[in-house]
C-alpha cells in the first residue's frame, strides 16, 4: 500500500506530505490539492508530468511514495521535466508489478482509457488481449475507426464518434471489470461523471489501492474507508469543505483529532474495535483549531467528540500520554529509528532529542506502523475504547 505521498514544486504544493489509506477520498474547495494527488501519482507511475502544472521552471518535481515500508523518490528536472534517475531514490523494480490508472475530469477519451488498461495486461500477449477484448465488447468494436479494425493495433484505437457522458461511464464500467485489478492503483477524478455509483464499491474493493474525489454527498456519506479533507489555506477558513460535503442524513460521529498523523492510529483501532461505521476521524491542522471546528460542526447539527494528545490544553477527552507518538511499543522504536531505549520515554521531549531524525518523518513513520500493527490487545486501542464508551454511555 502507498502510506503516504510527498509532493514537491507541483500544482497545488510547493512542499506538502498526504497520508493515505488503503482506498481514500479527497474532500476539498476548487484547488485545495484533490486533483494535485492523482496527478503527482500519474506523474510518479507514468512519468507523465505537465510543465505547466510545474510551479517553478527552475526546480525540480519531485514525487515520493512510501509504499510496503519502502521509500521511493522520483525527481523530475527542468527544462524539460524528465525523469531524473541519478537524484531519485529506491528499486523500483519492486513496485514494476503496479499499474496506475487514472481517470481524470473531464474524462479523457475512451481510448486512452482503454490503452491504460490495456497496459495493465502486460503478461498476457497483446494481440490475444485485443481480441479477447473485443469479443466481449463487440458494441465498442463497432464504434473503431476503419484503421484500427484493419491492423488490430492500439496506436490506430480511435473512435467513430465522441462518447456521450452516459456511455462512457458505462463502458468506463465494462472495462474495469473486464480486467484483473489486484495490481492497479485506480484513480477517478470526479468518480460520479465517470462510474454509476451503485458498482463503485465493488470496483474499489477490487483494486490494489484507490483514489477518488467527488462532489457527490451521498457517496462521501456511505464511503467506508479513509476520508482526506485538504485546504488551500486553513481548516478554519474552509471548514465548509466538512460541512458541505455531507448530507443532513450523515449518521456517523467526526473525532476530532490534533493533526494528520494521528488519524492512521485512530482509524486502525476504530477498525479491529469494529466501530468504524459509526465514527470518522477528521485531522483539525493543530489542537488551536479544535474547538472552532468543533463549534462549526455542531451548528450544522453533526455530532463530534474531540480527543486530544494528553499535553494539549483544550476540553475534551485527552489521552494519557504526551503525543500518540509515545504508544509506540519500544522496539518498533528501536528498530525505526537505531535508538537503544529500554522503556518507551516518557515525554515528547525526550522521544525527540533521542531521534536523529525530523519530526514529520518520525510522526509518519510511526503513523505508517500503527496502521498495519495496532491491535486489539494494545494500550492505544484499550484506551480509545474506554474513551468511546463513556461517550457512549452519556
Amino acid at each position: 500500500m502507498i502510506a503516504h505521498v510527498f509532493i514537491k514544486n507541483y500544482k497545488a504544493f510547493k512542499r506538502e506530505t498526504i497520508m493515505l489509506g488503503d482506498h481514500t477520498l479527497f474532500l476539498g474547495t476548487h484547488n485545495s490539492g484533490k486533483t494535485t494527488v492523482l496527478d503527482a501519482l500519474n506523474a510518479f507511475f507514468n512519468h507523465r508530468v505537465e510543465r505547466d502544472y510545474v510551479r517553478n521552471k527552475r526546480n525540480d518535481v519531485v514525487i515520493e511514495c512510501f509504499i510496503d515500508n519502502q521509500r521511493f523518490r522520483k525527481v523530475f528536472s527542468p527544462p524539460h521535466f524528465t525523469f531524473n534517475a541519478h537524484k531519485s531514490i529506491g528499486d523500483f523494480r519492486h513496485i514494476n508489478h503496479l499499474h496506475y490508472v487514472y481517470i481524470p475530469f473531464p474524462p479523457a477519451p475512451f481510448e486512452a482509457i482503454f490503452n491504460q488498461v490495456l497496459a495493465t495486461t502486460q503478461s498476457i500477449p497483446e494481440p490475444q488481449i485485443l481480441d479477447d477484448a473485443f469479443k466481449a465488447f463487440p458494441l465498442f468494436f463497432e464504434h473503431m475507426t476503419p484503421a484500427y479494425q484493419r491492423t488490430h493495433t492500439p496506436n490506430a484505437l480511435r473512435l467513430k464518434q465522441p462518447l456521450s457522458r452516459k456511455e462512457q461511464k458505462l463502458w468506463h464500467e465494462e472495462l474495469l471489470n473486464y480486467v484483473p485489478l489486484e495490481h492497479v492503483i485506480l484513480a477517478i477524478d470526479h468518480v460520479e461523471q465517470a462510474y454509476p455509483d451503485k458498482t463503485l464499491q465493488t470496483l474499489i474493493d477490487k483494486t490494489w489501492q484507490s483514489f477518488i474525489t467527488t462532489r457527490k454527498k451521498q457517496i462521501v456519506d456511505v464511503f467506508p474507508y479513509h476520508t482526506v479533507p485538504l485546504f488551500k489555506s486553513s481548516v478554519k477558513k474552509e471548514v465548509d469543505t466538512i460541512t458541505e460535503s455531507v448530507s443532513k442524513q450523515f449518521r456517523k460521529t467526526f473525532i476530532l483529532v490534533e493533526g494528520k498523523y494521528d488519524v492512521p492510529w485512530f482509524e486502525q483501532a476504530l477498525n479491529v474495535l469494529e466501530k468504524d461505521a459509526k465514527y470518522r476521524v477528521l485531522p483539525c491542522g493543530g489542537y488551536g483549531n479544535i474547538q472552532f471546528v468543533e463549534r462549526q460542526l455542531k451548528k450544522a447539527n453533526f455530532n463530534t467528540i474531540v480527543i486530544t494528545d494528553g499535553d494539549a490544553s483544550v476540553r475534551g477527552y485527552k489521552l494519557t500520554r504526551d503525543i500518540i507518538e509515545l504508544y509506540a511499543e519500544v522496539e518498533t522504536l528501536n528498530r525505526l529509528f537505531q535508538t537503544d531505549f529500554s522503556t518507551v520515554p516518557k515525554s515528547k521531549h525526550a522521544l525527540f532529542r533521542a531521534i536523529r531524525q525530523k519530526d514529520d518523518v518520525v510522526k509518519q513513520l510511526l503513523a505508517n506502523w500503527a496502521r498495519s500493527a495496532l491491535s486489539r490487545e494494545h494500550a492505544f486501542t484499550h484506551e480509545l475504547a474506554a474513551i468511546l464508551s463513556n461517550y457512549e454511555n452519556q
